[in-house]
């Protein structure tokens, strides 16, 4: 009987864990910061001030999938895909992210399967593009090139 409900127990902590992660995550920006680095790779930085008195802050970083080829890269624009806002049931403003403890924060971004960012783009359509969790980073200054 103590192993059934041994059993029992590890499923239904299993079905919510493995819910939470297939749910898509979409991160909503005001003002984002996409950049690239010099092959071409794009990348989403979002910065959080730091609750360690050690640090400034904490950066989130994250990959834009915009590979097609051995070195061919696609833009911006080209990733991006129009969405209509109010379809979104699991849209959070990274702003409100600053209420998690870092560890709480990147351990919910490291489950994630699948994350979106949603922004506006500089037509002012409201676009989403995938994002790849790749880690947080310590007194990141991130800066935004216009």
């Amino acid at each position: 009987m103590k192993y059934i409900l041994i059993i029992i127990s590890f499923l239904s902590i299993s079905i919510t864990f493995g819910q939470n992660k297939k749910s898509p995550l979409y991160l909503r920006d005001y003002n984002p910061i996409i950049n690239s680095d010099e092959l071409g790779n794009l990348y989403y930085i979002f910065s959080i001030k730091s609750i360690d008195k050690t640090f400034n802050n904490d950066a989130y970083k994250f990959i834009v999938p915009n590979k097609i080829g051995f070195d061919k890269f696609k833009k911006l624009e080209e990733v991006e895909n129009k969405i209509a806002i109010d379809t979104l049931s699991n849209l959070i403003n990274v702003t409100h992210l600053k209420k998690y403890n870092p560890c709480e924060l990147h351990k919910n971004l490291s489950i994630r399967r699948t994350i979106f960012l949603v922004y506006k783009n500089k037509y002012s359509e409201n676009v989403f593009i995938p994002l790849i969790y790749e880690g947080t980073q310590k007194n990141i200054e991130v800066l935004k090139f216009k």
